[in-house]
C-alpha cells in the first residue's frame, strides 16, 4: 500500500509540474518579460534591467522575494487556467446560452436539415438509378454527420454530440444513460475504465489549452504581439476538442453496446443474449425508480 501511495503521489507531482508549473511559468516569464519592454520589438531594455536586477541591485532578501512572486505568480496562473478551463467546458457542452445560444442551435439545426434533404435526394437518386448513379449517399451522410449524428438542439458541435451518444442508446436499447452509466462504471472491465478516463482527461487538456490561449489576452493588453497567440492557440484547442469529444462519445457508445447486457443481466433481467428494448425499458424504470 505504502508503494502504491508513493507512486499515486509521484504521479500527481509529475502531473502538476506539466499541466499547472512549467506553462505557468511561461507565461510568468512572457508577462514579465513584456512589461519591461520598451520597444514591442526590443528585448534588450527588459533583459538589460532584469541582468542588473539579478547582478546586484537589490539585496538577496530583494532577489529571493522576486523570485518567490515570480513563482507564486507562476502557480497562480495555472490554477487560474484551470478555473478557466472549467468554464469552457462548461461553454462546450452547454445545453442552453441564452439568446446566442438559441440563435447558434437554429443556425445549426438549419444547416443539418439542408444537408438531410440532400442526403434524402441523394438515396433516392442512387435507388432509381442504380450504382453507375452519380449521386453519393455515403458522402451526403458524411456531411451530414459533421454537423451532428442527429437533429441538433444545443448551440455547440460537441453538447450535442454527447447529447447524441444518450439519444443513440435509448433509440437502440430504449435505455436512459444518464440512469444506467453509474451501474455501467462498476460493472466494465478496468480497461474500459482506463480508456474512458483518458478520452476525458483529452478534452479537459484541451479546455485548459484554450484557456491558456485565453489567457495571453493579459499580456496583450501591454505588448500587443501577445494579441496574436490566442487566435491560434484557440483553433487548435477547439479542433483537438472536437476529436476529443467524438471520441469519448464513440467509447461511451461502445461501453454500452458491449456491456449494457451484462448490466441488465446484473439486475435480474433475462436477456436472451440480446438487449431488446422492452427490456431496456424494464431496466430504465428500474434504474429511474419508477417503479
Amino acid at each position: 500500500m505504502s508503494g502504491f501511495l508513493a507512486q499515486l503521489a509521484q504521479k500527481a507531482a509529475e502531473r502538476w509540474l506539466t499541466q499547472l508549473l512549467l506553462p505557468g511559468v511561461v507565461f510568468a516569464a512572457v508577462s514579465t518579460v513584456t512589461w519591461l519592454m520598451d520597444d514591442p520589438f526590443d528585448p534588450r531594455p527588459a533583459v538589460s534591467r532584469i541582468e542588473t536586477w539579478l547582478g546586484g541591485g537589490p539585496s538577496g532578501g530583494m532577489q529571493a522575494l522576486a523570485s518567490a512572486a515570480f513563482l507564486a505568480g507562476a502557480v497562480m496562473s495555472g490554477f487560474a487556467a484551470r478555473g478557466l478551463a472549467h468554464g469552457v467546458e462548461s461553454l462546450w457542452f452547454a445545453a442552453r446560452l441564452g439568446l446566442p445560444g438559441r440563435v447558434l442551435t437554429a443556425w445549426r439545426a438549419a444547416r443539418w436539415n439542408r444537408r438531410h434533404r440532400k442526403l434524402d435526394r441523394a438515396v433516392i437518386a442512387r435507388y432509381r438509378e442504380g450504382p453507375g448513379s452519380p449521386a453519393d449517399p455515403e458522402a451526403a451522410l458524411a456531411a451530414r454527420n459533421r454537423i451532428c449524428l442527429i437533429p441538433p438542439e444545443r448551440p455547440t458541435w460537441m453538447g450535442d454530440r454527447m447529447r447524441a451518444a444518450g439519444e443513440r442508446v435509448y433509440l437502440a436499447y430504449s435505455l436512459d444513460l444518464a440512469s444506467l452509466w453509474p451501474r455501467l462504471w462498476l460493472t466494465v472491465p478496468d480497461s474500459v475504465r482506463v480508456e474512458l478516463a483518458t478520452a476525458r482527461s483529452a478534452v479537459t487538456g484541451d479546455a485548459r489549452l484554450f484557456a491558456w490561449g485565453l489567457l495571453y489576452l493579459v499580456p496583450g493588453t501591454w505588448w500587443w504581439p501577445a494579441l496574436l497567440i490566442p487566435v491560434p492557440v484557440c483553433v487548435i484547442a477547439v479542433r483537438r476538442a472536437r476529436g476529443s469529444a467524438d471520441v469519448l462519445g464513440d467509447l461511451v457508445e461502445s461501453a454500452v453496446d458491449l456491456h449494457g447486457r451484462e448490466v441488465a443481466e446484473r439486475l435480474g433481467f433475462t436477456t436472451d443474449g440480446t438487449l431488446a428494448p422492452d427490456v431496456g425499458d424494464e431496466v430504465r424504470a428500474l434504474l429511474r425508480k419508477e417503479y
